[in-house]
């Protein structure tokens, strides 16, 4: 008989939770039984936590991280794997094609310059310098892409020759902005059909010009150009918007008003009371705006009630940053007084407060905290007030993205490099010597097994870390 079996099952467990992984391989080859206790939940969710690796991800990439053994770990004649130890097996396998370099590269087909992009990992839209929009499908989730069935189509926007600086995709919707013109369009099987168009410029407030853009066709750019020399022109600061389960957010920033839309170009609410608007962002299935200069406010925007509920204040102009378990406030660069970083957890409850030694931060979440000060990079657990790890970039971090695990993707000298921030090591280039226009941070899109950049010699490519082989 086994001694194992005569140990008490707290024990087993105690024994199983501090071996190394490796160990519990070869534990797990010994016998039927030995496999049994260690393909634990309890067992293999410690590991998953220490590696950050997450269910979601498992999910998502199981069927094709194991298409290639030709293997359904659901399905043996052995005891299927617990889902904590398919969790660590599905994330180990990714995280070691970002750790390799596996990835493959897809070179888009040329375009005017890219002003913006962004992906629903179906569709992937781009702005252009002379006003245009693409529109490609990404098929089976990013897992094959051809060169002759990615370009879909193409729509050139209401202002010609001026370009699209921002642009959000949201389920069959594409939202572009120009301008202060915002303009919603609907993918149909053979062409983008405008469905709305609002002005922020012509006056206060907005003005629906849906109607007239139908009516004067290709002369709308004309009249409109025209419009703007009548007008005072109001305001001029940029317009913030955000598409969310088909409906439309929108206002001006610096003002004190929210407009929401469906899709399809009817007015649903009207929120006021806000004091200087920010920015308008979704995280976690919930939409924030956050408004104010000192203190910086977050608003949640209620579904039920159709209304805003301030969640977070905290003194000084910050700038703020979500994550799945974490809310940060950053200082922003104008903000050099107040060189303070704040954590709250998703219910809004202040965790821990860090004195910072400059006012240049950039910042992700995670289940821990990774923030930049100039070129040095600080890993912090803020349940515990411990940094686990502190290096050096060799240069000043223009800001970070957070792709998968414990690996970040830096944007640093014009460059973007792939590091794993707990072992503070630097897994390789992805791009250099960029080239773009606008804002490069609406140039980059990520997930745990893509990244997208559009300033690649102002062209679009795609890296992917995992593919049908």
């Amino acid at each position: 008989m086994d001694f194992f079996e005569n140990f008490p099952t707290e024990l087993r467990e105690k024994i199983l939770i501090n071996l190394k992984v490796d160990d519990l391989l070869r534990c797990s080859l010994v016998s039927k039984m030995w496999r049994s206790r260690v393909n634990s939940d309890l067992v293999w969710r410690r590991h998953c936590r220490r590696k950050l690796f997450t269910v979601s991800t498992m999910e998502k990439y199981k069927e094709a991280l194991f298409y290639k053994y030709n293997y359904n770990p659901d399905s043996t004649r052995l005891e299927p794997l617990c889902l904590w130890r398919l969790v660590y097996s599905v994330n180990r396998a990714l995280m070691q094609r970002w750790q390799d370099g596996q990835w493959k590269r897809t070179v888009f087909k040329k375009t005017p310059d890219v002003y913006c992009l962004d992906c629903d990992e179906e569709h992937l839209t781009s702005g252009h310098e002379d006003g245009s929009i693409f529109v490609w499908y990404l098929s089976v989730h990013l897992l094959r892409l051809t060169e002759e069935e990615n370009n879909l189509k193409a729509v050139q926007c209401l202002l010609k020759g001026s370009p699209v600086t921002n642009i959000k995709i949201s389920d069959e919707y594409i939202l572009a902005l120009q301008k202060q013109l915002l303009q919603i369009y609907k993918m149909e099987a053979d062409a983008l059909r405008l469905v709305g168009a609002w002005s922020y410029e012509l006056g206060e407030g907005n003005m629906d010009l849906l109607q007239q853009a139908k009516l004067l066709g290709t002369k709308f750019d004309l009249w409109y150009k025209e419009c703007l020399r009548n007008y005072d022109v109001y305001p001029m600061r940029k317009l913030k918007f955000l598409a969310h389960k088909n409906m439309c957010f929108a206002s001006v920033g610096g003002s004190t008003a929210v407009d929401i839309w469906t899709m399809g170009g009817t007015p649903k609410a009207y929120l006021t009371g806000f004091i200087n608007i920010r920015s308008i962002v979704e995280n976690c299935g919930d939409v924030y705006v956050i408004s104010g200069n000192s203190p910086t406010v977050v608003n949640r925007y209620c579904w039920i009630k159709n209304e805003a509920e301030k969640v977070i204040s905290v003194i000084g102009f910050k700038r703020i940053v979500f994550g799945g378990e974490y809310i940060l406030a950053i200082p922003h660069p104008s903000d050099v007084k107040m060189t303070m970083l704040w954590v709250w957890n998703m219910s809004y409850r202040l965790v821990r407060s860090k004195v910072l030694s400059s006012a240049i931060v950039s910042a992700v979440a995670t289940s821990v905290v990774v923030y930049s000060e100039n070129s040095i990079i600080t890993v912090w657990n803020p349940k515990t007030d411990v940094v686990l790890r502190t290096f050096s970039v060799g240069a000043s971090v223009g800001f970070m993205r957070h792709a998968h695990s414990t690996i970040l993707v830096l944007f640093v000298n014009a460059s973007l490099d792939a590091w794993d921030f707990l072992k503070g090591k630097r897994l390789g280039r992805l791009y250099s010597r960029l080239e773009w226009s606008g804002d490069f941070r609406d140039l980059l899109w990520l997930n745990p097994s893509t990244v997208i950049a559009g300033g690649v010699r102002n062209n679009i490519q795609l890296l992917r870390y995992f593919y049908f082989i």
